[in-house]
C-alpha cells in the first residue's frame, strides 16, 4: 500500500512538473506571437507608422511606439524579427517581468536619442535599437550562470559589433533600404543597462 501510495505521489509530481513547465512555454510563446501579428498589422500601412520627425512634431506621437515594429526591407525585418523572436522569447524563461521592461526601456532610450539634438534623423524604423536593450541582460544572465572568461564571451562580442558599427556607420548582417543608424544600438544598449542596474539592486536588497 504504501509503494502505491508513493507512486501515485510520484506521477502526481511529474505531472505537476509538466504542466508548469507547459504553462511557462505558453506564457513565453505568446508575447512573440503577439508581436509578430502586430508586427505584420502594422507593416500593412507602413507610411502611418514610421518615425517622421514632421508627423510627431503635429501630434502623431504613436509612431514614437509603432516606428520599432516597422521594417524598410525583407532583410531588415528578416533579421530582427529572428533575433527579437529569440530573445525575448529566451529571457521570458527567466522573467516576463524584465523581458517587458527591457523592451519597455529599449523604446524609451531609443526614442529620447531620436528626439533628442544629436540626433538628425527625419526618419527611422526598425527593432534592431531596442534589440539591445534585452539583448544586454541576456548576456548579463549568462555571465551569472558561468562567472567565468566563457560566460563574459557573448557580452565581449556584443560590445565588439557595437563598437564596429558606430565607428563605420553601418549595420553589420543587415541590409537596409534606409540610412543605417547604429546610434540607436548604443541607446538600447542603455536601456538594458538600467535593467541590469535595477536588477542587481532588486537582488542586494533582498
Amino acid at each position: 500500500m504504501f509503494q502505491g501510495c508513493q507512486t501515485k505521489l510520484t506521477c502526481f509530481s511529474s505531472k505537476s512538473v509538466f504542466i508548469k513547465r507547459c504553462a511557462q512555454i505558453i506564457k513565453g510563446v505568446f508575447y512573440p506571437l503577439l508581436f509578430l501579428i502586430a508586427l505584420v498589422l502594422l507593416q500593412s500601412n507602413m507610411a502611418l507608422f514610421v518615425f517622421d520627425r514632421d508627423a510627431i512634431g503635429q501630434g502623431e506621437w504613436w509612431r514614437l511606439l509603432t516606428a520599432h515594429f516597422i521594417h524598410s526591407s525583407a532583410s531588415h525585418a528578416l533579421w530582427d524579427v529572428l533575433a527579437f523572436t529569440g530573445i525575448t522569447f529566451w529571457l521570458s524563461q527567466y522573467s516576463i517581468q524584465q523581458m517587458l521592461m527591457s523592451v519597455f526601456l529599449g523604446i524609451v532610450a531609443v526614442d529620447i536619442l531620436l528626439l533628442s539634438p544629436f540626433s538628425s534623423m527625419d526618419y527611422y524604423c526598425g527593432l534592431s535599437g531596442i534589440l539591445f536593450s534585452p539583448l544586454l541582460l541576456v548576456c548579463h544572465h549568462f555571465f551569472q550562470e558561468k562567472r567565468n572568461v566563457v560566460g563574459l564571451l557573448p557580452m565581449a562580442v556584443l560590445c565588439t559589433k557595437l563598437v564596429w558599427e558606430v565607428c563605420v556607420q553601418h549595420t553589420l548582417f543587415v541590409d537596409t533600404a534606409w540610412q543605417a543608424y547604429p546610434a540607436a544600438h548604443l541607446a538600447g544598449l542603455m536601456g538594458g543597462l538600467i535593467c541590469v542596474v535595477f536588477k542587481l539592486s532588486s537582488v542586494s536588497r533582498a
